[in-house]
This record gives C-alpha cells, sequence and structure tokens, in this order.
C-alpha cells in the first residue's frame, strides 16, 4: 500500500473514531449512555428518549455508526436528525456503539479479521432486551438504519435474525454478497437504500469495498441488491413510480424510486446523483474530494422514518 493511501486512511479513522461530544446545541431530552453485559464483555449504547414519551408500546429506531465511527459521531453525523421526530411521534432513538470502532459480522476478508472475535449479533440482541426493559418498546416496530458498515449492521441483523427488525434502511451501503442468501428469504422486510452516485468506497457496480486501499468485503451491485429484493417480494419488475429532487443548488439531485405492487413489503430507493459516501443533510466529515459531497435535496433522518413511518 501506498504512503498516501496509507495517510488518507488514517485520516478517515481518525475522523470517525473521534468521540464529537460537543452535544450542546442537541435537544434537551435524556441522551444516555447505557452499559450492557454481553457475555462477559461489557458493551454501551446511547438512548434518546422524548421528553413526553406518550403511553403505550413505542417504536424503537436503531442508528448504527460505520467502521470507525462512534455512537456519538452518528449523532453528529444525523445532526441530531432523528431526535425532533421522535419528540414529534413519540419514539426511542438508539445509538449502538461497537468495540475499537468497528463491528464485526465474520464476514471475513482481509482487513476483517478480529481477535479475540466480538459477538455483535449477541450484542443487538442484548441491546434492545435492555431498552426494552426500561421502555415500553413495540416488539413489532423495531426499525434500523445505519451507514456505511453501519448499514452492512443493519442488512446483518434484519437477515440474520428474521422478524427481530420491521423494516431498514441502508445509507451508502448495498447488500454485502455473504449475506445474499440469508437475505433472499424470510417474513416480509421493507427495505430503503439511499445511495450516492460518487461514492468512491462502496462501488454500486458490486466488489470490494476499499478505505484508503484498505479491503473492506464486498458487496453486490446496487441493480443485484435491488433485483434481490424484488424477486423477495414479487414486485412487478416495471411497476415504479420515480421522484427527482432538485431544488437546492449544491451540485446534487436525489431520484425517488418506489417500486409499487410488491406482494410482501415495499421496496423504496433514494439515488443521490451527484452525492457520496455521505449522510444526505448531514455532516460534511471529510473534504469532497476524499469521499464526495454531501446531498441536501433531503434530510435522510426524515425520510427515513418517514419510511418507518409507514409501518
Amino acid at each position: 500500500m501506498s504512503t498516501s493511501h496509507t495517510a488518507a486512511a488514517k485520516h478517515l479513522r481518525h475522523w470517525l473514531a473521534t468521540g464529537l461530544l460537543a452535544l450542546s446545541g442537541l435537544a434537551t431530552a435524556d441522551l444516555t449512555e447505557n452499559t450492557i453485559d454481553v457475555g462477559g464483555v461489557p458493551r454501551t449504547y446511547l438512548a434518546y428518549v422524548p421528553e413526553q414519551l406518550p403511553a403505550g408500546p413505542r417504536p424503537l429506531v436503531l442508528v448504527a455508526h460505520g467502521g470507525g465511527g462512534s455512537h456519538y459521531g452518528m449523532v453528529k453525523l444525523t445532526a441530531a436528525g432523528f431526535h425532533k421526530q421522535a419528540e414529534r411521534d413519540g419514539f426511542l432513538v438508539v445509538y449502538p456503539k461497537a468495540i475499537e470502532r468497528m463491528w464485526d459480522f465474520g464476514d471475513g476478508g482481509a482487513g476483517e479479521h478480529f481477535d479475540p472475535p466480538r459477538n455483535d449479533l449477541a450484542y443487538f440482541e442484548a441491546l434492545i432486551r435492555d431498552v426494552s426493559a426500561a421502555h415500553p418498546v413495540d416488539p413489532a416496530r423495531v426499525f434500523m438504519t445505519g451507514n456505511s458498515r453501519g448499514a452492512k449492521a443493519a442488512f446483518f441483523l434484519a437477515c440474520k435474525r428474521p422478524g427481530l427488525i420491521r423494516a431498514i434502511a441502508a445509507v451508502t451501503m448495498t447488500l454485502p454478497d455473504y449475506l445474499a442468501d440469508d437475505c433472499a428469504k424470510g417474513p416480509p422486510l421493507p427495505l430503503a437504500l439511499l445511495v450516492g452516485t460518487e461514492d468512491p468506497i462502496v462501488p454500486l457496480a458490486g466488489g470490494a469495498l476499499s478505505v484508503g486501499g484498505e479491503p473492506r468485503g464486498t458487496v453486490l451491485s446496487l441493480a443485484d441488491t435491488l433485483g434481490l429484493w424484488k424477486a423477495r417480494h414479487h414486485c412487478p419488475v416495471a411497476a415504479y413510480t420515480a421522484t427527482t429532487l432538485d431544488a437546492e443548488d449544491d451540485g446534487t439531485q436525489v431520484v425517488r424510486t418506489e417500486w409499487t405492487g410488491c406482494r410482501e413489503a415495499p421496496l423504496v430507493l433514494y439515488e443521490m446523483v451527484g452525492a457520496g459516501h455521505t449522510w444526505p443533510s448531514g455532516l460534511q466529515y471529510l473534504p469532497e474530494a476524499r469521499i464526495g459531497r454531501v446531498s441536501r435535496e433531503i434530510d435522510g433522518s426524515v425520510e427515513i422514518w418517514r419510511f418507518f413511518s409507514r409501518f
């Protein structure tokens, strides 16, 4: 690996690893760090609880950070976008935290071996149990989103534990190839994909992922990811509606496509034309030359909750 590639990778990981604790601009409701025991290992997560949580079972939204990130960093990256909606609509928001900033899904590949292995599947299950013990969570309305490797976490949990997650929204990630068989079957699983056409890390044509030249597994193409979900939910190939959003002078536009007539569950794509490996209307956490630009045409958190709130 060249020195420049190594420096780029370290720079990316350095920002993503930063705690980003300056949360003074957030709403004043409870944002607490909680610790749980997972097989003798202490694990933490952040929980955001609205000040006026309505009575009765409430939805839970898991928001997973990417590789090199953190739970606090994810709050900053998304500009705390889920919090205002949680206050308005009465749901819980949880930000999981990986050990040493990297989720372990047992997917192998150079650069993805963990010693010792972390049982992140058990962690997510324990996290949901812990939140549900403290708050009135509706088990039929647990949703998950994430960016980059956090989106991998959403695919992983939803497809490895069918029925645990009601719907997922994957940002800057297509389906990891090793999950294709698991994700091709199971109960209805609504999916929203939010991807940038100029993503320098996740190839929409499929293939190997890399961060600064370091391998990060392989993924299906965007077309194959959509094709797998269309087949799973019996979506008519030609039945869809598409809307182009281009109100902001930001060098991007968003094409929102929803396949209609899917027999089991909805499938929605937000194709962010001109955007990179970024959260829509989120923080431009590195220069455009490194990760591409942020689209301001949509607010990712708003669109994701709008999707989840349908179920």
